[in-house]
């Protein structure tokens, strides 16, 4: 079961990645003003959270160099992205809201990810139709990180016995 939830939130990266060029021109990216998120970013790791329906937490994390994705972010100020696995190179739009933060530090804020891909990918995990996470992002010991936390529908795996699950994934600056 460990190996299939594996390969499954890796399908996602992938999957994510390679359809991000798929961008839709009707779409009007308005970005709040937090230039803390604008660069490129590198993921590290990723952390499937399962709350099962008896209170228990099953957590599992990957690093992703371990599974040999290579993924880096590049958020502009206009409000699109570009992303890259090392072999192509694809292209979205981004929106963000912040509850929370100052210049350097997002506290609580929500990223979204637009386009025909994202959209794809949100059915599949969310069952909506944007691929919208809480996103929290400021300085560590090594660096600048940001976490984005999607939230799955259970309802759309095979997911007995289970109440919630939490996806995180942890990107560092480049």
């Amino acid at each position: 079961m460990k190996k299939l939830l594996s390969y499954l939130i890796l399908s996602a990266i992938v999957f994510l990645n390679m359809g991000a060029g798929c961008s839709d021109k009707s779409e009007d990216p308005k970005p709040d003003d937090f230039g803390s998120l604008l660069g490129k970013w590198k993921l590290e790791s990723y952390t499937l959270t399962k709350e099962l329906n008896d209170g228990r937490i099953i957590e599992s994390k990957w690093a992703a160099k371990d599974h040999s994705v290579n993924i880096v972010w590049d958020f502009k100020s206009d409000g699109s992205y570009l992303s890259t696995d090392g072999k192509s190179e694809m292209s979205g739009n981004w929106e963000l809201k912040v509850s929370e933060g100052d210049p350097q530090n997002i506290f609580e804020g929500v990223l979204t990810l637009l386009g025909p891909a994202a959209k794809e990918v949100a059915k599949e995990i969310t069952g909506k139709d944007q691929l919208s996470g809480k996103i929290a992002l400021g300085p560590g010991p090594l660096g600048t990180f940001f976490i984005i936390t999607f939230v799955a529908d259970v309802n759309l795996g095979d997911y007995q016995e289970t109440k919630k699950i939490e996806i995180d994934y942890l990107y560092r600056k480049l």
